[in-house]
């Protein structure tokens, strides 16, 4: 009714497999993020304001801020940020979706990423840090195919 999708609570929250239920978030489900549940009721102390700007899990979320959420967290911000890193972003979601598609084809995650290197780096007492090389999917004989370059 509102147009959200999930909760963020600074605090603890209770009934979560009732709220979860409400069928207006992902999958018609509702995210909820919260520092845990708890059986208490909770009580109302103070009036609160809309439109403020607030301290949320330590992260400051100013009025007009996007906040976006799945299973694995929360980011907050400013649209301007959203603009400047959705590019790389989406490299991220490609690249992820590249190495669980080759994980399902029994590529290993060795192969995938510099680990010989790295490890002899690393042997040798040398920086050096696990990076993933670059894959695509190839398409063969109508089959998508991960390959590592």
């Amino acid at each position: 009714r509102k147009g959200f999708g999930g909760i963020v609570v600074d605090g603890f929250v209770r009934d979560v497999g009732q709220i979860s239920k409400f069928g207006f978030g992902v999958e018609n489900a509702c995210l909820m993020y919260s520092a845990g549940v708890t059986p208490y009721a909770g009580t109302v102390q103070s009036i609160g304001e809309i439109g403020g700007n607030i301290i949320c899990g330590g992260v400051r979320v100013s009025s007009g801020d996007i906040v976006v959420g799945d299973g694995d967290g929360i980011l907050t911000g400013p649209m301007e940020s959203f603009e400047r890193v959705i590019d790389v972003a989406e490299n991220v979601v490609e690249a992820e979706r590249n190495i669980l598609k080759g994980i399902s084809q029994g590529v290993s995650l060795m192969k995938m990423c510099n680990y010989d290197e790295h490890y002899e780096l690393r042997k040798n007492g040398k920086e050096s840090a696990l990076d993933w090389r670059k894959t695509r999917l190839v398409t063969f004989n109508g089959v998508e195919h991960v390959k590592v370059e």
